[in-house]
């Protein structure tokens, strides 16, 4: 039966891409020509046993691999070193390796250790290859693990990306702060805390490489959960670019006053949830900002009392903005009247039994905070005051629409391209609602299709 390549593990269909064949990866009949190293079997009733032996022939230096003498039949060893590490790294994304590494591991081998057993010069191009080591998800509480000393050894070398997949107790959180935390050049960090640790974390953790931070909090193994107020005298990541903050809904007393010393004049991309959030406070903690391009706001809270602001937010590179109510419920308007953004592209909104603003609404658009939008998305239900006609009439140039409802006579002009000539993805509660193809919106539709 003819092999069908398609179906192999990614590191044999990289061998048989450059030429180097299954005899390098590992064939009986290949063996003095390139010296694969076998690592010990491991008794089968010793699980734990199977990875760091097997790691001792692959990461480890206790053997070495011979170099292959006869390149001419092997196409793969004329490659210069950094051509065949962009092969490496295309491979991790394009031929089904793209699972992100869970250390500890027990099963399968990841892709970079099977890279190092098909020949030396194979081995130092894998070692000297970033994108094979330093992005990962890593168990803290078994950090201490041979194996996961080795390879975190290995991606010390380069600025990582890592997601942090449980939580942790104290002592094991304050020792991920005091030692981790300081010594691994940071790119990106997906973390897990309690009400409890988020102080520990702000007061005494520091790295100045992390630029996306993913901050995730609950009240696990937190039973006294209230949070205090979190003192320190500067925010412990200065250089971040994106950051989110999701508690879990029921985390409903955690203080954001910390908020304020976030670095908001290098932030380019900010989701905050909960109803904490308002959109008066969030005026007060955004008044720094320069170059945000993306903002999530989630579960919003509404401000009582409001009064519309003379004075507002500027948001000159804002692209995206996507809010949802708390429980559903809210005036979207109270926050889109505190910000000015002459460039939004999308804008999403979610909410039940919202109040719109039609009033608002329109002196926003006559503000030029509408001009470049082209994707509006209104989820859920809003109240009577929402004038669709007037709406789109403020929204001349969008392409993507989704409404949760529209009258028969608002449908017909948008059938016959009185409003929305470019329009060429039209939603009605989430279901698709076809228009007919103008040109007009046939070429809104190629120039979007282009920009993709």
């Amino acid at each position: 039966m003819p092999i069908d390549h398609s179906r192999l593990p990614g590191p044999y269909m990289c061998a048989m891409w450059l030429g180097t064949g299954a005899d390098d990866t590992g064939g009986e009949e290949s063996r003095n020509s390139a010296s694969i190293i076998v690592p010990p079997q491991a008794e089968p009733h010793d699980e734990c046993s199977i990875v760091p032996l097997a790691l001792a022939g692959s990461i480890g230096h206790d053997r070495k691999l011979q170099q292959n003498p006869d390149k001419a039949s092997h196409p793969g060893q004329n490659l210069a070193e950094d051509v065949l590490s962009d092969i490496f790294s295309w491979c991790t994304v394009t031929v089904g390796t793209n699972q992100t590494v869970a250390l500890p591991f027990l099963h399968p081998i990841p892709f970079a250790i099977t890279l190092t057993h098909v020949c030396a010069f194979w081995r130092r191009v894998a070692f000297n290859t970033p994108d094979l080591w330093n992005d990962f998800r890593l168990d803290y509480r078994k950090v201490n693990r041979p194996h996961v000393q080795e390879w975190l050894a290995r991606a010390r070398r380069f600025r990582i990306s890592v997601c942090l997949m449980y939580g942790m107790d104290d002592y094991q959180f304050n020792n991920f702060v005091s030692s981790f935390l300081s010594i691994y050049r940071i790119k990106l960090l997906k973390l897990l805390v309690t009400c409890k640790q988020l102080p520990v974390l702000l007061s005494k953790g520091r790295n100045e490489t992390l630029e996306h931070l993913v901050l995730t909090m609950g009240h696990k193994n937190d039973p006294d959960h209230h949070s205090k107020p979190i003192l320190h005298p500067c925010f412990p990541f200065p250089n971040l670019r994106t950051f989110s903050f999701v508690p879990e809904l029921h985390c409903v007393d955690w203080d954001i006053q910390w908020l304020q010393d976030l670095p908001w004049d290098h932030l380019r991309r900010l989701l905050l949830l909960g109803p904490q959030i308002t959109p008066l406070k969030l005026k007060h903690y955004m008044k720094r900002v320069v170059a945000l391009e993306s903002f999530m706001v989630l579960e919003m809270g509404p401000d009582v009392n409001y009064c519309h602001p003379s004075d507002a937010i500027i948001l000159p590179h804002l692209k995206q903005l996507r809010m949802t109510m708390y429980r559903r419920e809210g005036i979207p308007c109270q926050l889109l009247s505190l910000l000015r953004h002459p460039n939004l592209e999308s804008l999403s909104i979610d909410g039940n039994d919202m109040k719109w603003d039609s009033r608002v609404f329109s002196y926003l658009a006559r503000q030029s905070n509408f001009n470049k939008l082209r994707t509006l998305k209104i989820y859920g239900t809003v109240s009577d005051d929402l004038d669709v006609t007037r709406l789109l009439e403020s929204v001349p140039n969008v392409r993507e629409l989704c409404l949760p409802a529209v009258d028969q006579d608002t449908l017909t002009k948008l059938e016959n391209s009185e409003l929305g000539s470019y329009i060429f993805d039209f939603r009605i509660r989430g279901a698709s609602h076809g228009l007919p193809m103008t040109e007009r919106r046939q070429r809104a539709q190629d120039e979007w299709i282009k920009k993709l």
